[in-house]
């Protein structure tokens, strides 16, 4: 038994090692690939000449929404290079948390190669697209909004914005 357990671990451990894919780009940075079993370059490459046949990157955002490109990837809980250690471009198909869904999905519209996805993922999650923990775009309202204008289109021009303030109760006591 503990033989056919050390087999399975072992082929688990090698199915993941081939869904994940390490190279140093021509900047130094280093590009950790997630691609999973369903997915690899070839058909992201597909995906993307396909998304070519509609006429702008909202009209493309709304296909990959409506075939759900994504549905059955998992929510995946801090999925990029932890504090304290080097920072590393990460292209996961495996799962998202929030910030690295909207990331993947605008970058993929936007793209033209996958070459280019990659670029437009990193110009996306980090400031001026230099890899590094400090200018990771942490926070969508503070970082990522401010930092990705020219991808954003503002709708609320010309709308009635009202303020409500709310105080949070973090510790419970009602103060």
């Amino acid at each position: 038994v503990t033989e056919v357990a050390a087999g399975a671990a072992t082929a688990v451990e090698s199915q993941q090692a081939a869904s994940e894919k390490s190279q140093t780009l021509d900047d130094g940075t280093m590009l950790v690939e997630k691609l999973g079993t369903q997915w690899n370059k070839e058909k992201v490459e597909l995906l993307i000449e396909q998304l070519k046949g509609f006429e702008n990157v909202q009209e493309r955002m709304a296909h990959l929404a409506q075939i759900r490109i994504f549905e059955k990837a998992p929510y995946k809980a801090n999925p990029l290079t932890p504090a304290g250690e080097t920072e590393q471009l990460i292209v996961d198909f495996e799962g998202f948390d929030c910030t690295t869904y909207v990331e993947t999905v605008a970058a993929l519209a936007h793209a033209t190669s996958y070459d280019d996805f990659v670029a437009r993922l990193k110009e996306m999650r980090y400031k001026g697209g230099v890899v590094g923990y400090a200018e990771r775009n942490h926070y969508l309202g503070v970082d990522w909004v401010g930092n990705n204008a020219d991808l954003l289109d503002d709708l609320s021009s010309g709308a009635t914005v009202t303020k409500k303030l709310a105080r949070i109760d973090r510790d419970g006591d009602g103060t």
